[in-house]
């Protein structure tokens, strides 16, 4: 009875994270600005935090291996990156417009965590628009015109070259997400259901 009360916490915490991590989305990209939203973002962070440590203390407690317990907290923070990455995407898939740019200067950068170079353009784009894009390669040159896909509404800083098909779409970050908590859930189960609590 002890196990299935346990698989039943571990269940909830991680509906929780979900919603924390939903929630802290919305915040970033569509909530409102100024102190409020980044009060927000704070309270949906913090408590996806708590959440997080009460999901492991839990896992720990019904005497998971330590291996599940690490591999499960792995999938959790790749989970926490994900769902606002396909939340940006949701938003310039739905509110998106397009408006013609010109570079201004092209710029090399490490990419993010040193994933190789990337070239950050600098634009003018007609009606305001976005004021940059990055690509991985630099097939574009300055004083180019380009067409851009941005979300003007927004507080994402998510825009890309008209018909470009390098990115991911939403549909397909959100499944990864899916297929991320549904491991979690699995993995989770799993420890507590294998795990040798201390009498």
């Amino acid at each position: 009875m002890r196990r299935f009360l346990r698989c039943v916490a571990a269940a909830g915490l991680l509906s929780l994270l979900a919603a924390a991590v939903f929630g802290m989305s919305w915040a970033i990209f569509d909530g409102p600005g100024g102190v409020r939203g980044w009060a927000l973002i704070l309270a949906f962070v913090l408590a996806g935090l708590v959440v997080l440590g009460l999901w492991t203390v839990l896992l720990i407690k019904a005497g998971a291996h330590p291996g599940g317990v690490v591999f499960a907290g792995l999938v959790a923070l790749f989970f926490t990156g994900t769902v606002p990455a396909g939340f940006s995407e949701w938003l310039l898939h739905e509110r998106g417009r397009f408006t013609t740019c010109r570079i201004l200067t092209i710029t090399e950068e490490e990419g993010f965590n040193g994933a190789g170079t990337v070239y950050a353009h600098r634009l003018a784009c007609d009606g305001g628009g976005p004021s940059s894009i990055t690509r991985s390669d630099r097939t574009l040159r300055v004083n180019q015109h380009v067409r851009v896909h941005y979300d003007p509404e927004g507080s994402s800083d998510e825009a890309r070259l008209a018909g470009d098909k390098g990115a991911m779409e939403h549909r397909h970050i959100f499944l990864l997400g899916a297929a991320e908590l549904g491991l979690i859930f699995l993995a989770s189960l799993l420890l507590v259901a294998t795990g040798r609590p201390d009498p």
